[in-house]
């Protein structure tokens, strides 16, 4: 395979090259298709419900092989893999992820000001003996505790 050759496929799949003219007809199916989902077709609409799910399925299948596509927010050229396709229902629609990420950040800033800090991924408990565990971990003790398996910190363990 020639290098910076185009690839086809999806997270589940094996990737196989792509021509261009594959490629081009991948991308205008996917316009399409995004324009009757999102009701902005001038001339078509979806009309049933296994209609819907039909095409939001092949939009799922055909936007990995559609190529790269432009961010809306940095007007940066990304790989499908990197943003979310535009659907609705998708948080940020034509974002990549890192602007994705960064919009969610502002909308949290503004909802609840500037001081509350940087947003945390995980709540953490504190310990009796002083520790910090998040609530998944604690979840994960309390399973054991009750099917009478003895409890094993990670430390212990190793």
């Amino acid at each position: 395979m020639k290098t910076g050759a185009k690839l086809k496929g999806n997270r589940r799949k094996a990737v196989q090259p792509v021509s261009p003219e594959e490629l081009a007809a991948n991308r205008e199916r996917v316009d399409y298709l995004l324009l009757l989902l999102s009701d902005r077709h001038p001339t078509e609409q979806i009309a049933t419900e296994q209609s819907w799910n039909a095409a939001y399925s092949e939009v799922d299948r055909l936007w990995y092989v559609s190529g790269d596509r432009e961010c809306v927010a940095c007007h940066r050229r990304v790989s499908p893999h990197q943003m979310l396709p535009p659907m609705p229902g998708n948080g940020r629609p034509g974002m990549c992820r890192p602007c994705a990420a960064y919009a969610e950040e502002e909308n949290h800033r503004r909802t609840f000001g500037p001081l509350i800090g940087p947003l945390q991924s995980r709540r953490k408990l504190r310990m009796l003996d002083g520790s910090w565990i998040t609530l998944g971990e604690l979840a994960r003790r309390h399973r054991a505790r009750t099917r009478g398996q003895p409890h094993q910190s990670p430390a212990l363990a190793a």
